[in-house]
């Protein structure tokens, strides 16, 4: 079942029906994706141009409820596997977290700078 009024904003569909509450989730989603898109590129160009490994496959999709709000766009980075030795030596590394996060910090701003251009574009 949905949430109530916590995954539309100024929607409350709880007193709908799930057909209805499903319907006005795709709506708001169609807005959200090409923004987590744009996130998700600038996140990677971020990595990219700092000299930071990046998975061969960096966007891909899953299924977790984190990912799927209907309000703001969400992604998962991943920064590596506790299960390979290499991910976890990197991992540790005080010079590499930096790097990373401002990598991190660097796109997130930018994205917001253009999401903010974006928004103004579309009367938002």
């Amino acid at each position: 079942r949905h949430a109530g009024d916590d995954l539309l904003k100024g929607v409350d569909p709880s007193g709908v029906g799930d057909d209805v509450a499903l319907a006005l989730l795709d709506v708001a989603r169609r807005d959200t994706a090409p923004r987590t898109k744009a996130l998700q590129f600038l996140l990677v160009e971020a990595f990219r141009s700092s000299g930071l490994a990046v998975n061969s496959r960096p966007e891909r999709e899953g299924a977790y409820s984190v990912l799927k709000s209907a309000e703001i766009p969400s992604v998962l980075i991943e920064l590596g596997f506790l299960s390979s030795e290499r991910d976890r030596a990197r991992l540790r590394q005080k010079a590499w977290q930096g790097e990373a996060a401002q990598a991190v910090s660097e796109a997130l701003m930018r994205w917001q700078d253009e999401d903010r251009l974006r928004g103004r574009a579309l009367g938002q």
